[in-house]
């Protein structure tokens, strides 16, 4: 892990280990979380979007909620309650 200039040493998981861990859940429960890339970072990074459901409902009979977060590289903390409530 590298330090970020002004904020000390991170102590959020890295990108990677976030993508890594999405793949991972995608794998492991498909019939549940659909993964896919939604965009590019400016940095060339994945933008990743999960959906999560019953597959045997319709979904006209399903609430739906919008979930997003890290939207500033160095504030993860959307992204672990995130994480947490996918888990």
């Amino acid at each position: 892990m590298t330090e970020v200039a002004g904020y000390g040493p991170p102590v959020w998981a890295a990108y990677e280990d976030v993508a890594g861990l999405l793949r991972q859940w995608a794998l492991a429960h498909p019939e549940r979380l659909r993964l896919w890339q939604a965009g590019t970072s400016r940095e060339g990074r994945a933008i990743w979007a999960a959906a999560i459901t019953d597959r045997s409902v319709p979904d006209d009979d399903k609430q739906h909620a919008l979930l997003s977060g890290l939207h500033s590289g160095v504030e993860r903390s959307g992204t672990h309650a995130i994480l947490a409530i996918m888990e």
